[in-house]
């Protein structure tokens, strides 16, 4: 099977993955702790939403993502949303990320992007853990350098495990649809504020999209994106802290998670049950103080090899961690740098819908991947 992973130039607006022909596909984000579908229509002016779909795994599919079961209940949610929502629908787009995944941006000697295909494989080795036979390669060229004195190109490299790819287009096949492009999360996220931020390309952004599981890391300057990282610690590690400190099960850890949150000095006199509420905000902070510490290392590496000074000018969060209370100020006060949720709705409308209003964070990877289009180009 000939599959390329889909590298988004954010400059050139080119998409690498392309297939058929040129209409609108609906964005199916298959998360840890959830499946998230959108799909979109073109409208003068910007994009509408005319339906979604959101189911979750149950708390154990959550933890073990691995397993033959969740299989199964992937299997079941997607009939149940092609059957329900979309039933005419054959062509969608989704997205990966995590440990299957790696994404790098290398800068390669100088050459015609035909040539650079043809030897992506023997160029790419050095920057790829995997075996270079095991995995689907993709690039997309950013534009051309020059490195000590001599003529070279920055690009986004992709390698992802062929076994992980080939099963998620299975997973589609077996419901009765093909996934005519498969993105990365992180560039999913970049394509959604895009497509809805004008200043994009005049800012350095970091982007934290803090899923179940993993928070995909990404710095952008100026547009281009040039540090990609998933860092291996999400919501779920948050629920599993408070459960093991507090000796309760999973699914009352996310409640207290999702009661308390980051609770200020000033806010314990109002809570009901300050002990526990001050108990609670400590092992949420010590687990985003962890992130954060991967995130400053990341800042400073940005700071070496950014064009622009390295300044980073806001922090955009997404997925269902972002919703977490009391983070954004939590980030701002840590980092010294403004923090925002990603708000979508400057270029899509949606009609009053509470729920996704409510849940718009953990949609950020689906409304980006059904931004995307069969036959993307320039």
């Amino acid at each position: 099977m000939d599959v390329k992973l889909g590298v988004k130039s954010i400059l050139e607006k080119i998409k690498t993955l392309s297939i058929f022909g040129g209409k609108g596909l609906i964005g199916f984000d298959i998360g840890n702790s959830s499946l998230k579908a959108v799909y979109l229509k073109k409208e003068p002016g910007g994009w509408k939403v005319i339906d979604y779909f959101y189911d979750e795994f149950s708390p154990v599919l959550r933890r073990d993502i691995t397993s033959p079961e969740r299989r199964e209940e992937i299997l079941r949610k997607l009939k149940n949303v092609f059957s329900s929502k979309f039933p005419k629908i054959k062509k969608v787009s989704t997205s990966v990320s995590g440990n299957q995944v790696i994404v790098r941006n290398v800068k390669f000697p100088k050459m015609a992007p035909q040539d650079l295909e043809k030897t992506i494989q023997y160029e790419a080795e050095p920057y790829i853990a995997f075996d270079i036979r095991d995995v689907y390669l993709s690039t997309q060229i950013l534009k051309d350098v020059i490195e000590e004195d001599q003529p070279k190109m920055e690009t986004i490299l992709v390698a992802a495990k062929r076994e992980f790819i080939d099963d998620r287009i299975s997973i589609f096949q077996e419901v009765g649809v093909m996934p005519v492009v498969i993105d990365v999360d992180a560039f999913a996220v970049i394509n959604l504020y895009e497509a809805n931020h004008d200043s994009f390309y005049g800012e350095n952004i970091l982007f934290l999209d803090i899923g179940a599981g993993t928070t995909n890391l990404t710095i952008t300057e100026n547009g281009y994106p040039k540090i990609v990282r998933d860092l291996f610690t999400g919501s779920n590690e948050i629920t599993n802290a408070i459960a093991t400190s507090l000796r309760i099960d999973f699914e009352d850890a996310e409640e207290l998670k999702k009661k308390y949150g980051i609770v200020s000095t000033l806010e314990l006199d109002e809570m009901e049950n300050p002990e526990e509420a001050e108990q609670v905000s400590s092992i949420i902070t010590n687990t985003i103080d962890d992130i954060l510490s991967d995130v400053r290392r990341s800042l400073d590496y940005f700071n070496t090899i950014s064009e622009t000074g390295g300044d980073v000018s806001k922090v955009v969060l997404s997925g269902g961690g972002a919703k977490l209370r009391n983070l954004i100020n939590y980030i701002h006060l840590q980092l010294n740098i403004p923090c925002e949720i990603i708000n979508p709705w400057k270029n899509i409308e949606m009609a009053e819908d509470a729920f996704l209003k409510e849940h718009t964070p953990e949609f950020a990877v689906a409304l980006g991947l059904a931004l995307r289009r069969e036959k993307d180009t320039k």
